[in-house]
């Protein structure tokens, strides 16, 4: 049973054991039984309900007491026996209660803990299973933004391409009226000649032999004779009145298949002004492109604002499934914090059993310890020290 340590109890113990001590000491116990008495010494420091006086008193008297083999022992050897019998026992009823408030304990908390465990993964799963959607979504509508991109880039080309071949008919029409209008003055020049300048004039000069030079390279492409191409130079330097009658006729022939080239150059302008007026065809293009590539970009940037939206719902429902995982784990914490709480109380009064308390059973009998241990643990009500 258990019972309080009251001053009286204790100061009785006190004496007793004092008296004890005393005893003869020439019954020194083995030292297996030294060691036996070392761990029920420190399982009465550990009776905090008793005044730590007596403790450390009791504690000093266990090897000349418990350690005389029983029938060896005196009265007063006896009777210290006897109190730290009690001791024990009142330490026993502490494990004892103590893990009976481990176990209340631990199944008030497993009760909500288990509960709040199955809510809690319910969201968890709940939580996991948005995020997989809207991860899943978010990827998709990335995709579409990903397609948008290439639609819009080839829709550029398109528009690109259309302009392209626009700009290419101006340009071509351009160069040959830059053509035609050095051809028209090819033939001015060869006609009247430079006009008299300053013979110390050096840009003057540099600028008509500029002239010269273009003319002379646009009649090349005209197919003449090399003899009458060689003389161009020289004729268009000269003027008339000191031309000879040579230089006459080169000039007439020069001048003749530059003003023809100028009449076809002018057919051909004439021809590509008339069809890139008249093209509906490629100027149709051109808007049908341009009117596409509005449209791809306009969608594009509609998928980027639906793509960054959902990346944000995305982040949102990510956080929440963390914030789940957290909970959930904090739950099942606590259910192994309340499991350890019982289980820690379970192994401590198990060990006090099958230590101390068992080393106490075979010594004041002077039974061996482990049949001591086997007979505790196979009798039913045949220990005070059971539960």
């Amino acid at each position: 049973g258990c019972k309080d340590f009251g001053p009286e109890m204790a100061t009785k113990q006190h004496r007793e054991v004092a008296r004890g001590n005393a005893a003869d000491e020439s019954r020194v116990p083995s030292p297996v039984a030294k060691e036996q008495c070392r761990l029920v010494s420190a399982a009465i420091d550990a009776a905090s309900r008793l005044p730590r006086a007596c403790r450390e008193m009791l504690a000093a008297g266990v090897e000349m007491s418990l350690g005389v083999p029983c029938h060896e022992r005196d009265e007063r050897q006896a009777a210290v026996v006897g109190f730290i019998r009690e001791t024990l026992e009142q330490r026993e009823a502490d494990l004892e209660a103590q893990l009976k408030a481990a176990i209340v304990g631990s199944q008030e908390v497993r009760v909500g803990a288990e509960a709040e465990v199955q809510c809690v993964a319910k969201r968890t799963e709940e939580a996991a299973s948005a995020a997989a959607a809207s991860e899943a979504a978010l990827g998709t509508q990335l995709q579409v933004y990903t397609d948008a991109i290439c639609t819009a880039a080839t829709a550029v080309e398109h528009f690109q391409a259309a302009e392209g071949k626009r700009n290419n008919m101006e340009q071509e029409a351009l160069s040959l009226a830059m053509e035609r209008r050095i051809c028209d003055e090819g033939c001015v020049l060869l006609q009247q000649g430079i006009p008299p300048c300053d013979p110390n004039n050096s840009e003057v000069i540099a600028k008509a032999e500029e002239q010269i030079s273009v003319i002379h390279g646009v009649a090349k492409k005209l197919g003449l004779e090399e003899s009458l191409l060689l003389t161009l130079p020289s004729v268009a330097r000269k003027a008339p009145s000191s031309r000879t009658n040579l230089d006459r006729m080169a000039a007439e022939l020069l001048k003749e298949a530059l003003a023809k080239q100028s009449v076809a150059l002018g057919q051909a302008i004439a021809a590509k002004r008339a069809l890139l007026a008249s093209n509906g065809e490629l100027q149709n293009a051109i808007v049908a492109a341009r009117e596409a590539l509005d449209v791809a970009e306009a969608d594009k940037h509609a998928q980027f604002e639906k793509a960054s939206s959902m990346e944000a719902e995305f982040n949102i429902v990510r956080n929440a499934l963390k914030a789940a995982q957290n909970t959930e784990a904090a739950s099942i914490a606590k259910l192994q914090q309340a499991e350890a709480g019982f289980r820690n109380a379970e192994s401590e009064l198990v060990k006090f059993r099958e230590g101390p308390l068992a080393i106490f059973c075979a010594m004041q009998s002077s039974a061996p310890v482990d049949r001591a241990v086997n007979a505790k643990r196979g009798t039913e009500g045949g220990s005070n020290f059971d539960i």
